[in-house]
């Protein structure tokens, strides 16, 4: 079980190079994830990025996971969202 615990923003843009993922979001005041902590990816295309994954790097646009898929294919803007669980 999943239980959401805080932030959530809304995916941009999404790419992978096949060894890291990388989701962009509009700009926040800070970086809402930490690495190491666990988030949700929910609603993305490619649906390989959908799952629970581990932040490796966040800034305050963008967070970064370790992920075998790659591309932004079918890609919709806004439909997307990236939520911190426990």
């Amino acid at each position: 079980n999943v239980t959401l615990v805080g932030n959530s923003v809304a995916v941009t843009n999404v790419s992978g190079t096949g060894d890291i993922a990388t989701l962009t979001f509009e700009t926040q005041p800070d970086a809402p994830f930490l690495p190491g902590q666990s988030i949700l990816i929910t609603n993305v295309t490619p649906v390989e990025y959908n799952d629970t994954v581990s932040v490796v790097t966040c800034s305050n646009s963008s967070v970064s996971f370790v992920s075998t898929a790659t591309g932004d294919t079918d890609f919709v803007s806004g439909v997307g969202t990236i939520t911190e669980v426990s």
